[in-house]
């Protein structure tokens, strides 16, 4: 997961994310970060940047 970070980290301010992440089979782990909860989040945003960064480093 540190490639998709290094990529949070490069892309543009008024870039808009949403991350969630997922399993197949019988697993149950889907998780969408808070951050972009309803929609999108725009990257710079307060904090919106650190957080799905954050959220991608809890997926490693």
């Amino acid at each position: 997961m540190a490639g998709l970070s290094m990529i949070l980290e490069q892309l543009p301010s008024n870039t808009k994310v949403g991350i969630t992440a997922f399993s197949s089979g019988s697993y149950r782990n889907n998780k969408g970060s808070g951050e972009s909860s309803p929609g999108l989040a725009r990257l710079g945003d307060d904090g919106k940047r650190d957080s799905a960064i954050e959220f991608m480093d809890i997926l490693r």
